[in-house]
């Protein structure tokens, strides 16, 4: 069974995110754990308050990510990252977002132990007959047809049209349908399924004057999603990065638009080749 865009449509709007992790999303809709799923999960720590985003001096300077507490997690695959990122586990510690410093590889490589987490994390839950194939690299295009793109049980196509419930909800708000407490708390869930972009429209319409600052960023303004996103690619490797610039589609460069049309795979193996799976993607996964 196939979702398409129409039925995309169809779907109930969903106003609070699903119980599960942005991760857990990521994974279930784009069959991939991206640098935008990883940096949703990074927020998403925040929110736990594990982990604190400090400012940069400027508007164009890399935030800082600090280690506050450790034991502020929600799964494995949250320890996993924070371990990835801060191997002592030590308050105080730092990861500066910034692609090319000393930091990288360790960014990265807290990026890959946290997918393959996930995707083990995922596999347990019985979402899907053939999971997705691990590690596939490259750009999500949409109208393409992807060898290991998975395929989804009765349970895991459920789970799939709750996330996209609530992604088809928060895609359609506009200035002033949304508090700022709201807002802050759908951040995480907006860069892992690729509306950044709407976040930033709909902060930028939000009146912060009067607002009480936000304990886990360093701010008293509405969070800067700009910096972060450039600093996810602390979490990529050269392969992703030229996939990613490769095309018009590239991470975090497309939000959903309904007259995009996109399938899901959601059946059972039937023992064809790969080639069979999905036609396209709601959209270039995360970055």
């Amino acid at each position: 069974m196939r979702m398409s865009a129409r039925r995309y449509l169809r779907l109930p709007k969903v106003e609070n995110p699903p119980e599960l992790s942005v991760a857990e999303a990521a994974l279930l809709v784009f069959a991939e754990i991206g640098p935008a799923a990883t940096g949703g999960t990074v927020l998403e720590l925040a929110q736990l308050g594990a982990v604190r985003v400090e400012e940069g001096s400027t508007e164009h300077s890399p935030q800082t990510v600090v280690l506050v507490d450790p034991g502020a997690t929600a799964g494995e695959h949250h320890r996993v990252l924070l371990r990835g990122m801060f191997p002592l586990l030590k308050p105080g510690d730092s990861r500066m977002m910034r692609r090319g410093r000393k930091d990288n590889l360790r960014m990265l490589g807290a990026h890959q132990k946290f997918r393959a987490a996930v995707e083990e994390r995922v596999a347990e839950r019985g979402w899907f007959h053939r999971p997705p194939a691990a590690g596939r690299a490259g750009a999500m295009l949409r109208r393409t047809r992807l060898a290991g793109w998975g395929s989804l049980t009765p349970t895991g196509h459920e789970m799939v049209a709750d996330v996209l419930g609530f992604r088809r909800y928060f895609a359609t708000l506009e200035v002033g349908d949304v508090r700022r407490a709201d807002l802050i708390r759908f951040l995480p869930w907006a860069l892992a399924l690729g509306l950044h972009h709407r976040w930033e429209q709909l902060s930028t319409g939000l009146d912060t004057n009067d607002d009480e600052p936000v304990s886990w960023w360093s701010a008293t303004s509405m969070f800067r999603l700009g910096p972060f996103r450039r600093g996810l690619a602390a979490f990529a490797d050269a392969a992703t990065l030229r996939a990613a610039q490769d095309t018009k589609y590239a991470y975090g460069l497309y939000d959903y638009d309904a007259g995009d049309d996109f399938t899901f795979d959601s059946g059972p193996s039937t023992g064809g080749s790969d080639s069979d799976f999905g036609d396209a993607t709601p959209g270039d996964n995360n970055w």
